[in-house]
């Protein structure tokens, strides 16, 4: 597949065996992994930090081997899904710090490319969100700078 905003081709990545159930060494069982996931997204973190978390931190390798459901299942069962979904809050973010640049540095035309690249791809992602549904973000979300900044912070 090729990349989103050049005409190369992308390395493949492999995936990873599905195992039929929870490994041996996990010491954690699935209702306190589940308990954890919900301390964490209390605390503010992203899911995919949660996961990273889980993974170093806690040795669980896949949640979904361990509680049976998906992150994103456990945080929707508990109410605890954020109002903007993570892939587009970091890309709101870096937009926001790449405004924040352009204004200080108003001749950095690379920069400038960079925000507009940036924009499609938040755009490209509240698109395929509006289209599929499963997140909390409002169907008649359209992305402007301004909204977008006050609704991370």
């Amino acid at each position: 597949m090729a990349r989103m905003h050049t005409r190369r081709r992308g390395s493949s990545g492999s995936l990873r065996p599905r195992r039929s159930g929870t490994p041996a060494w996990v010491s954690l069982s699935g209702a306190e992994v589940t308990e954890k996931v919900l301390e964490m997204a209390r605390k503010g973190m992203p899911a995919s930090r949660i996961g990273a978390t889980l993974r170093d931190e806690h040795a669980v390798p896949d949640i979904r081997e361990v509680t049976g459901k998906a992150l994103g299942m456990i945080l929707t069962e508990a109410g605890a899904l954020p109002k903007v979904p993570d892939d587009v809050a970091s890309l709101i973010r870096k937009a926001v710090r790449i405004t924040d640049h352009l204004s200080g540095n108003p001749k950095d035309i690379h920069n400038r490319r960079n925000l507009h690249l940036c924009e499609a791809k938040i755009r490209r992602l509240v698109r395929y969100y509006n289209k599929h549904g499963g997140t909390n973000l409002p169907p008649e979300f359209n992305y402007s700078l301004e909204e977008s900044r006050l609704l991370i912070e």
